[in-house]
């Protein structure tokens, strides 16, 4: 949003959106970035508790496309996940979900099965 009110020379709202960009960012990275395993995960928030859900999902890769990550971290991310052919450096395409991940038989918001067995 940023960038799109510089190029309509609305700096006012520009500035604004880039505050609230870089302070989004660092609350992920505060908040969602596991440093052990080098991933970002979903937070299970249903009870204000903010606790990490520890599932590798394709959605682990996506720290890059933060503005302020540092490269290291990226290098890792990218080195020991996703071109890990365990994980998720397969032939085509990029996984959903990586074969270590843990798959439940059955959703709890539904009564059959989600996955296939």
């Amino acid at each position: 949003m940023s960038c799109l009110y510089s190029v309509v020379w609305n700096e006012i709202e520009s500035h604004f959106f880039s505050e609230k960009s870089l302070e989004t960012e660092q609350a992920i990275l505060s908040k969602m970035y596991d440093e052990e395993s080098g991933l970002l995960y979903s937070l299970d928030a249903r009870h204000s508790e903010d606790e990490l859900i520890e599932v590798n999902t394709v959605s682990s890769l996506m720290p890059p496309i933060l503005d302020t990550i540092s490269g290291k971290r990226v290098e890792r991310l990218v080195n020991e996940h996703l071109l890990d052919p365990d994980r998720f450096w397969t032939e085509y395409p990029v996984p959903v979900a990586t074969d270590r991940t843990p798959r439940p038989s059955v959703c709890t918001s539904v009564s059959r099965p989600c996955h296939p067995s």
